[in-house]
């Protein structure tokens, strides 16, 4: 009930509205730490539900129920169980992202794809330029654990806000259904930048967001040397120093 000034009531309506998405900003990422909700302003259709777990309790997450990795935000993950009815477009769409802050933008994802012997789901990747849906690529792979994808999006022009699409299409074999698609951590943002990142090499680069392995540490590596660098995977000749002979003096009168 509520209230009014003259002392008269009426009944309360309560109601219910969903207010449209807005337009997300990259760099975007979604782990599905929601609880085993789908996100907010992601969507959904096919002939399965794509589900939202946080173990691999069903059958056939992984092989038969066993993940031997984690992603980067554990947790969490989406994935789509191929059994009856088989995946026909079963289709996993992430909301509008404003991608125009971005240089060289790029998608990636965790994916886990294990046949467990049998045969394989089809898992297309799919962008949205803001015009037309293009095709990324078509997965048809078998992975013992979480593998990390990566894909270019420079060769898109987008127009407006672009979308990410995940798509299982079932083969149409029966036993196909002991391979379950899983996706976790999707990431609209810049191309990562591959370089040395530790400031006491010598070939550091500040600009570098993902290290390489590429770093250099310059020293002496002659273990006979008394200023020998156990670390350093550089050989500098000249920066090695050696304990100085002694000299003794010397006499002989040849008798």
């Amino acid at each position: 009930m509520c209230i009014r000034d003259s002392g008269d009531t009426s009944p309360w309506v309560s109601t219910t509205f969903n207010t449209p998405c807005v337009t997300f900003t990259a760099p975007y990422s979604q782990d599905f730490e929601n609880a085993g909700a789908i996100p907010d302003c992601w969507s959904m259709s096919g002939s399965e539900p794509w589900l939202f777990v946080n173990s691999a309790a069903a059958s056939h997450i992984g092989n038969a129920g066993t993940i031997g990795n984690t992603t980067a935000s554990g947790g969490y993950f989406a994935y789509v169980d191929d059994s009856s009815p088989d995946s026909t477009g079963t289709t996993l769409e992430s909301p509008l992202i404003d991608t125009s802050s971005l240089t060289t933008p790029v998608l990636s994802f965790y994916l886990l794809s294990n046949n467990e012997g049998y045969s394989n789901v089809s898992f297309s990747v799919d962008v949205y330029d803001g015009a037309a849906w293009n095709t990324i690529d078509t997965l048809n792979v078998n992975t013992a654990g979480w593998n990390t994808y990566i894909y270019s999006l420079s060769g898109l022009t987008f127009t407006d806000a672009a979308q990410v699409k995940f798509v299982g299409v079932s083969s149409g074999l029966s036993c196909d259904y002991y391979n379950d698609l899983l996706i976790d951590d999707v990431r609209l943002m810049e191309a990562p930048i591959s370089g040395c990142m530790d400031p006491f090499a010598s070939n550091y680069d500040p600009t570098a967001t993902v290290d390489d392995g590429s770093c250099l540490y310059p020293g002496c590596t002659d273990p006979l040397a008394s200023n020998y660098c156990s670390s350093c995977n550089v050989n500098d000749p000249a920066a090695c120093i050696y304990p100085q002979a002694n000299v003794l003096d010397y006499c002989d009168d040849l008798e």
